[in-house]
């Protein structure tokens, strides 16, 4: 299919979680373009717990002639149901609360799986810092301990 743009099919979460949508470039894995298998491998983090069904394919041939259905409304509509593990959370509490004046602040709390509640070693923090600046991106400059637990105290 040279020149051409590789089909393409999008998947919409239903239940389970916030509404996302996710697309991936189809490959084609057996036959021949016009009577074939096409593939997607698609890295699922745990995060996309639910269930999620094709939305869209989107083809163009050669002819330039487009297909662009939603697979939902065809009677053999499939799903796919992801059971999230190791979902990650945080905990965070701010010490003494209320602050009164300008005393000492100690910010602190864990990076943790919820279904196992063992705590994340060693993931990069950003207190204080817009970690999202394109043109100048942040460094960590804080780290959580061993048991995914981290405090940082503000004079």
């Amino acid at each position: 299919m040279d020149g051409v743009q590789l089909p393409y099919v999008v998947l919409t979460r239903v239940s389970g979680g916030p509404a996302v949508t996710e697309g991936a470039e189809l490959a084609l894995t057996s036959g021949t373009a016009q009577d074939g298998v096409w593939s997607a491998t698609i890295q699922v983090p745990s995060t996309w717990n639910g269930r999620w069904e094709p939305s869209r394919l989107v083809a163009v041939d050669e002819g330039s002639r487009r297909l662009d259905v939603d697979p939902r409304n065809l009677s053999s509509a499939a799903t796919l149901d992801v059971a999230g593990t190791h979902l990650p959370a945080v905990t965070m509490e701010f010490v003494p609360d209320p602050l009164v004046g300008d005393g000492r602040l100690t910010m602190r709390g864990r990076f943790f799986y919820e279904d196992t509640g063992k705590g994340i070693p060693h993931q990069p923090i950003f207190f204080g810092e817009d970690s999202l600046w394109v043109e100048h991106p942040g460094v960590p400059n804080g780290r959580t301990a061993a048991d995914g637990s981290f405090s940082k105290v503000y004079p």
